[in-house]
């Protein structure tokens, strides 16, 4: 796994390195994982 840069986080959706503002890390990231996980939502490329 790369080495994520101080203040980023990696996206669960796009896979990319994004800013880990508090809206991303406590409420985005969150819900995407559950959206995919707990009601299978698919991940597009």
């Amino acid at each position: 796994m790369p080495e994520v840069r101080d203040g980023y986080i990696i996206d669960f959706i796009s896979g990319i390195e994004i800013k880990a503002t508090p809206e991303e890390v406590g409420a985005v990231q969150i819900f995407s994982r559950i959206l995919v996980n707990d009601y299978n939502y698919t991940l597009r490329s």
